[in-house]
């Protein structure tokens, strides 16, 4: 008789949200080399917007928030990084009703961990569906904003995933990430060609801010 086992899956250790946009050539030419001002004036502005565009002459201002300069790219989730020890999987096995399985002592069973740079070597499937760059066609004839913030902590899977007997197999895995001016991030995933989404837990709120043009602008 087929057993029916339960998981999720749960991405540690960081991650962030990305966004990269059209700007105009004024805002270019101001903000160019201020990168550190840069990331003062987006994170603070939302607060004091009249403050800080009084210091900043009217064409190089950002008149919406961040996360709205997103016409190229808007995306976030974890790092998909093939180096070090820093990312990795928790596979956890639980219940029907999501809840952590426990041993014959009542101890709740540790995860498995997997580190992602191994993922390929267990078969799972990893594609880059999107490059992001000054050279990339989304990019070569814009003046852009990249836009980051780094967090640190957990996105596991919205769903439980339902196997057989036999459990997770990673060659039924697969990851498509965007690779945004080389931070290579994923939204989702796929285990078996269903998606599944992330839910998130994390911390921390650092920045990075810069603008950029394109090779052929």
């Amino acid at each position: 008789m087929s057993t029916t086992r339960y998981y999720r899956l749960e991405f540690e250790r960081y991650g962030g949200e990305v966004c990269m946009g059209k700007i105009s050539e004024d805002q270019f030419n101001y903000w160019e080399g201020k990168d550190d001002e840069l990331a003062e004036y987006m994170h603070n502005k939302g607060f004091e917007k009249k403050e800080f565009n009084n210091e900043i002459p009217k064409n190089a201002q950002f008149e919406k928030d961040f996360f709205e300069y997103d016409d190229i790219c808007h995306t976030s989730g974890p790092e998909f990084s093939e180096e070090g020890n820093n990312q990795l999987l928790l596979l956890r096995e639980v219940d029907k009703n999501g809840k952590n399985i426990k041993d014959e002592n009542d101890n709740e069973l540790e995860p498995e961990e997997i580190l992602l740079k191994d993922f390929k070597s267990l078969g799972t499937k990893i594609t880059c569906i999107e490059q992001h760059n000054s050279e990339s066609e989304s990019c070569k004839d814009k003046y852009y904003i990249f836009g980051q913030y780094f967090h640190k902590g957990k996105w596991s899977t919205n769903e439980l995933i339902i196997t057989g007997d036999t459990g997770i197999n990673f060659k039924k895995l697969e990851i498509e990430y965007r690779d945004c001016d080389g931070f290579k991030v994923f939204e989702s995933i796929k285990y078996d060609e269903k998606k599944y989404f992330f839910d998130e837990d994390f911390t921390g709120k650092e920045s990075r801010f810069f603008v950029m043009e394109g090779d052929d602008v």
